[in-house]
């Protein structure tokens, strides 16, 4: 059974209450590319305070939803969460390390597709 676009705001809050300010904001709510959207701001702040624990349960939640996502919620996971995390910077090869193969094949495809830059280290 597919998840819905429609229950990823309290699938989010469920898994970090800390984001239902963010998720459920009034310009946020019922617009799953912002609430998606604010899930990758947290992963974003977690990686740089370098929060592991906290940037792996965040990877593992979106893991966990993309397979079984319907098509709006896997586009917003992809164009939302996977374009918009970054591996620059000191914290970027550990931030890496935690992502599965899934996310990786994702970030990759989309940051080719772009015709991004990779970060230095992953040359």
């Amino acid at each position: 059974m597919a998840i819905a676009s429609t229950d990823f705001a309290s699938l989010a809050v469920a898994e970090f209450p800390e984001l239902r300010e963010d998720i459920e904001d009034e310009l946020n709510r019922g617009l799953v590319h912002c609430e998606v959207g604010a899930l990758a701001q947290f992963a974003q702040a977690t990686k740089g305070r370098a929060d592991w624990t906290t940037y792996e349960r965040v990877v593992r939640f979106v893991d966990r939803l993309l397979p079984e996502a319907d098509p709006p919620l896997e586009n917003a996971l992809y164009v939302s969460f996977l374009e918009h995390i970054d591996f620059n910077g000191p914290n970027g090869r550990r931030a890496w390390s935690h992502l599965s193969e899934r996310l990786r094949k994702g970030w990759q495809e989309l940051n080719d597709g772009w015709g991004r830059p990779r970060p230095e280290w992953m040359d």
